[in-house]
C-alpha cells in the first residue's frame, strides 16, 4: 500500500487491523467497540507535565483502568519510536 504523506502509517495501520476482524470473523460494525491507545493518553500526560512520573501514572491507569485502554506491546513500541522520531529521547 502507498500513501502520499507523512501519516501513512495510520491509514495502513486501520486498514490492517479492520482486515483482521475480518478475518477472524468480527463484524466490522463492531470496529468502533476497539480501546483506544495508552500511548496516546500518555503523550498527553508527558506533553502537559513531563516524564517525571509517567511510570507511575502508567501502572495507575492499567491497575484501574485497563479495560478502557489498550495496553499492547505495539502500543508502547508506538509511543517511543513518536518521541525517537521527534529526537526527544528521553521521552522515547
Amino acid at each position: 500500500m502507498i500513501t502520499n504523506g507523512g501519516s501513512g502509517h495510520h491509514v495502513y495501520s486501520s486498514i490492517l487491523y479492520d482486515w483482521v476482524l475480518w478475518k477472524l470473523g468480527v463484524p466490522l460494525e463492531d470496529w468502533h467497540n476497539a480501546k483506544p491507545s495508552i500511548a496516546n493518553k500518555l503523550k498527553v500526560v508527558i506533553d502537559r507535565e513531563g516524564i517525571d512520573e509517567i511510570a507511575s501514572i502508567y501502572k495507575e491507569l492499567k491497575e484501574h483502568q485497563s479495560d478502557k485502554y489498550d495496553f499492547s506491546e505495539g502500543q508502547l513500541n508506538q509511543f517511543g519510536y513518536y518521541y525517537m522520531e521527534r529526537g526527544d529521547l528521553e521521552k522515547a
